[in-house]
């Protein structure tokens, strides 16, 4: 009943007081052996901490809710779970922990045959592999990724990625390449009108450009 209510409020609008409720369904639900209850209580306290900005509470809850999802052998929930912990462990840079994470993930979604999801851990690890400037393993991974979301029509996702080569070619001096790589990201992401998406591109083509030496070309970029 206090989980139906927790409902009810968070329908409302009313964040504070299904917070509440689910905060008092939590003790109980593990008081009687309801692994079930248990773990989707932690999950959904998780994602509210995640949502104020608490990051190691969003992680302890995540990571109760991590072994009871094992217990109860729900693959999907656990695999969702692992990418969240990645996404929260990302975000205050352990990066060694991401990595571990998201690649249990990857292989849980792999073996459910889930392509959009195991897309998303590799580009996530792409970026992670990319940040510790590992670019061998960033660019097999950005690839592998973007080949997936390409077979699913995943446009976006699927811009990021090449968004992510050309970072790459333009960081190891391939200047021409990351022209190109900027060029065809760009019209991908046009073609879902994600203008934060354009100007990174048009940002990596000055800079491409500029290395060049070709500073007309820079200007119209930064324009």
């Amino acid at each position: 009943c206090l989980q139906s209510l927790g409902d009810v409020k968070f329908a409302e609008g009313d964040v504070t007081s299904g917070e509440q409720y689910y905060s008092e369904a939590l003790p109980l639900f593990r008081g009687i052996g309801d692994w079930w209850g248990e773990a989707a209580c932690a999950a959904t306290l998780a994602r509210l901490a995640e949502a104020s900005r608490h990051f190691a509470e969003a992680i302890r809850l995540y990571s109760d809710a991590l072994p009871i999802y094992r217990k109860i052998q729900d693959r999907l929930d656990e695999a969702d779970c692992l990418a969240a912990i990645g996404d929260l462990h990302i975000r205050q840079r352990q990066n060694g922990s991401a990595e571990k994470c998201y690649e249990a993930a990857r292989s849980i979604y792999r073996t459910m045959g889930l392509e959009l999801q195991e897309a998303k851990s590799l580009q996530q690890l792409a970026f992670l592999a990319r940040t510790d400037q590992r670019s061998n393993d960033a660019r097999s991974l950005y690839l592998e990724a973007a080949r997936i979301f390409d077979r699913l029509g995943a446009v976006r996702p699927k811009a990021h990625c090449i968004l992510g080569l050309a970072d790459l070619a333009n960081g190891g001096g391939d200047f021409n390449g990351a022209r190109k790589l900027y060029d065809e990201a760009l019209v991908m992401f046009r073609s879902v009108r994600h203008r934060k998406g354009e100007a990174e591109c048009l940002r990596g083509t000055g800079s491409a450009s500029r290395a060049l030496a070709q500073y007309g070309k820079a200007r119209v970029s930064y324009k």
